[in-house]
């Protein structure tokens, strides 16, 4: 039987003010690691991610290397994501889907934030 774990990320405001804020985001994130909880998910199983602790970095490190810490490399990995995403285009690659981090920069959004490939290769 496989472990479950969860990489749950809010983003209710980022450094940069060209992106909005969402206050529900973190919000968001916070209530479905609780739910995660009651539906039987120990808290050492949950990352939780938030607002400025919510970095590209952290974020790939939360996919990449957390999950294989542990002794058992036979893992399930539930993601959840609230904040800003965005569709980059430019005419050297198709179109990108981009979770907006804490850190993305406006101007570079495909280098400084997560794009969904990058997520879906580490799951």
């Amino acid at each position: 039987m496989s472990r479950t774990l969860a990489v749950v990320i809010g983003v209710s405001r980022c450094e940069s003010s060209a992106f909005g804020a969402l206050p529900g985001a973190s919000a968001d994130a916070k209530r479905f690691s609780r739910a995660l909880r009651t539906w039987g998910l120990a808290s050492e199983d949950i990352c939780v991610l938030i607002d400025e602790f919510a970095t590209r970095a952290a974020i790939l490190r939360a996919l990449r290397v957390w999950p294989l810490q542990g002794a058992d490399r036979n893992v399930r990995i539930i993601f959840f994501f609230a904040g800003h995403g965005d569709l980059v285009e430019d005419s050297a690659n198709p179109a990108r889907s981009v979770l907006i981090g804490y850190d993305t920069c406006p101007d570079d959004r495909a280098a400084t934030g997560v794009l969904l490939t990058e997520v879906i290769g580490a799951i």
